[in-house]
């Protein structure tokens, strides 16, 4: 019953309904009208956000080039910040050679709670994921003070679409259904 909370929820369900058309002609008719990257930028408006905070992989670099890019050009103030930001070793944490992606090289970890850090500091308004690893955006999640939603997850196998797994169910990826 928070005004800010109840006005964030109102604002939701708003914008869940204006993403499908033909609602006068009753639910058999609707259709969707809207990627989930124009819903970002009008849900953000209809809060009248003005700082937008974008958290990207560093794998990803050229579409969070794209996204910051779209942002701006609907009047948002974006800060960005790559998962590699601080270079911090992997090793600092423990990582074993054999453990790393490139095995012999300097390797930087993902550093989602600075990322967090940063766009706190930057007053970001909401924050936008783009293809955090698993665990990474749960660390950011946890440690963003602005309200976050996600653009895309990383999948390095189906190219950041998770639920092609699941639409292959009878196919391809049969061995995720549950035995018994």
């Amino acid at each position: 019953h928070r005004p800010e909370i109840r006005e964030c929820a109102r604002q939701a369900v708003i914008q869940e309904g204006e993403g499908f058309a033909g609602r006068e002609l009753g639910y058999a008719h609707v259709r969707p009208v809207k990627p989930r990257i124009v819903e970002i930028v009008e849900f953000a408006q209809k809060m009248k956000y003005q700082r937008l905070g974008l958290a990207f992989c560093d794998g990803l670099s050229k579409e969070a080039k794209i996204v910051g890019g779209f942002f701006s050009s609907h009047g948002f103030d974006v800060v960005s910040v790559v998962c590699k930001a601080g270079r911090v070793p992997k090793e600092a944490i423990g990582i074993l050679e054999h453990q790393k992606i490139r095995i012999g090289k300097f390797e930087p970890m993902c550093n989602p709670i600075f990322q967090a850090q940063v766009l706190n500091e930057e007053k970001t308004e909401m924050n936008v994921l783009l293809g955090l690893c698993v665990g990474h955006d749960s660390l950011f999640l946890k440690y963003a003070s602005a309200p976050c939603t996600v653009l895309a997850v990383k999948d390095r196998v189906l190219v950041h679409n998770p639920l092609a797994a699941i639409y292959a169910l009878d196919k391809y990826y049969s061995f995720l259904k549950p035995s018994g």
